[in-house]
């Protein structure tokens, strides 16, 4: 009898469990942005007899009741502490690496989407041949730092597949910009945060040093100076993971030495405009990477005082927001295009503005995986 009791006992809990949660996912207003993860959670999708046919609202229905469900914060936060009592090294796709770097594991489950960027980008710089084009494809911890990653962690290789991929590129005006050898070569410990999956202001800065001699094959050297601005920062991958083990990161930025450049940064959706690409708000904020530009912005126009016909326009993930600081003393204006975010017409841009040169700088994971680029460029052919 209480064997009996017992299983029924199991049975309601678990129709709580299958049936409770979902409604008390519905009854709850969505959250639009996790403190935890630092990233913009799924809504509710959209349904339709395309969604449906296409498949699209199921996976996105998935995506969104995983995103919405109650308590994930702390789920995740105890998921993270239940792997480290295992010893598993591996959480949310975020290995526990050597010397406290949480690094972001690398895998190509499709290389369809990457192939289609670039050839988007190949055809977009060719129909624009007119200015110079470039391609900086920054490479991530996982293969920069193979020697932090727990013994017999799998990762795809990215150098094999920025070979094979930026071979599909070519033209007399464009530019491949290849940062595996200048990373190599450097301190790498330096190039990234242990606790986040940006690259560091330092290694913002060597990928600036290859492509201004890239891009100004000429010219002389600017000084510059590093200054700390924030010792206690914890990012994404920490409170993606779970894994918190107290490690803080230090930010910091650079600022011109011997010159000085007046400039505005324009955000123009906001319609809001700034003498500085620092944000003190960002910095003080949820995620203090945030302090350059306050974050990702769908369109920012930079206007400078340099005396020069060159113009740019980039096209970027948040890899591009502790680089382009680094460009302003070289060009007059700068259109920063962050295609996740940008509603607007790209060829209507490219029309009214007399562009020099085009750049696409991703990191290589951001890269392979977000289908916005292509999305904002093909738009331009239909």
């Amino acid at each position: 009898m209480k064997k009996n009791h017992y299983q029924a006992l199991l049975t309601v809990m678990l129709l709580i469990i299958i049936l409770g949660f979902p409604l008390f996912s519905i009854l709850i207003p969505d959250r639009k942005y996790s403190k935890a993860e630092r990233r913009v959670l799924d809504t509710s999708p959209t349904f339709n007899l395309e969604t449906w046919k296409d498949g699209s609202f199921g996976s996105n229905m998935e995506s969104y009741l995983t995103d919405q469900f109650p308590g994930r914060d702390t789920l995740v936060y105890g998921n993270g502490l239940i792997n480290r009592f295992l010893g598993n090294n591996l959480s949310q796709g975020v290995y526990n690496g050597k010397n406290g770097f949480l690094i972001q594991a690398f895998h190509i489950e499709d290389s369809t989407l990457s192939t289609k960027s670039t050839k988007a980008i190949q055809s977009f710089l060719a129909e624009n041949n007119y200015a110079n084009g470039y391609i900086l494809l920054a490479p991530t911890a996982s293969e920069i730092l193979k020697d932090k990653l727990p013994k017999g962690a799998p990762v795809d290789s990215q150098e094999k597949w920025f070979e094979e991929n930026t071979s599909q590129v070519s033209g007399e005006n464009v530019t491949v910009v290849n940062l595996f050898e200048p990373f190599q070569s450097s301190e790498k410990d330096t190039l990234f945060y242990k606790t986040d999956h940006h690259w560091t202001t330092q290694g913002a800065y060597i990928g600036y040093q290859s492509l201004i001699s890239a891009m100004f094959p000429d010219a002389e050297p600017i000084q510059w100076e590093e200054k700390e601005i924030c010792t206690n920062f914890q990012g994404t991958l920490m409170s993606k993971s779970g894994y918190y083990s107290g490690k803080k990161d230090t930010i910091s930025i650079y600022t011109l030495k011997n010159m000085d450049v007046n400039y505005i940064v324009d955000y123009v959706e906001s319609q809001q405009k700034t003498a500085t690409v620092y944000s003190s708000e960002g910095l003080e904020g949820d995620d203090p990477y945030e302090v350059f530009f306050g974050g990702n912005h769908s369109h920012i126009k930079i206007t400078t005082d340099q005396k020069t016909d060159r113009k740019l326009i980039v096209f970027k993930d948040s890899y591009a927001n502790s680089l382009i600081p680094f460009l302003i003393p070289y060009f007059s204006e700068i259109d920063v295009i962050d295609p996740r975010y940008y509603a607007g017409s790209v060829s209507q841009l490219m029309a009214n503005s007399s562009y020099t040169d085009i750049l696409f700088l991703y990191n290589i994971e951001t890269y392979c995986e977000d289908n916005s680029l292509v999305q904002i460029l093909s738009m331009e052919e239909e």
